[in-house]
């Protein structure tokens, strides 16, 4: 299963086509979405490369993202993280003894983890390439 949203060409930039789309959680669509607070509605943009055929801003596109690829990026952002910093805390945290070094050591880790993924960001986007579909 794939992930899909409709979108609009907002431009062009150099080799990349960016859409604008309309992000609905999974309860934005629920019949008590009035009475509940957590329904979510976020415009965002994703950028990609251009695709084979013509498209110019206003164009309306479907955009895919295979569900592999969502789940490999909540790994790398989120679950990977976690368990390094947790695992980090805890083998430090018997070694030293010390239960503020140990979180202050496990916590720079991480951010050390966020900054190498940030440097690798444009071989990891390389893996993430949205598929456009134009809409007649």
């Amino acid at each position: 299963m794939d992930i899909e949203h409709t979108g609009r060409v907002e431009g062009l930039i150099g080799d990349r086509v960016r859409v604008n789309f309309i992000s609905h959680s999974s309860c934005a669509s629920c019949q008590l979405k009035g009475v509940c607070s957590v329904s979510d509605v976020k415009e965002k943009y994703v950028d990609t490369m251009i695709p084979a055929f013509d498209v110019k801003p206003g164009d309306k596109v479907n955009i895919t993202l295979q569900q592999s690829l969502g789940l490999k990026a909540v790994f790398l952002a989120y679950v990977l993280p976690l368990l390094m910093l947790l695992s980090s805390l805890f083998i430090l945290n018997a070694i030293l003894k010390n239960e503020g070094l140990a979180g202050l050591i496990s916590l720079a880790g991480t951010a050390v983890y966020y900054i190498v993924l940030y440097q690798l960001r444009q071989k990891i986007e390389k893996q993430f390439n949205f598929v456009l579909k134009k809409i007649d």
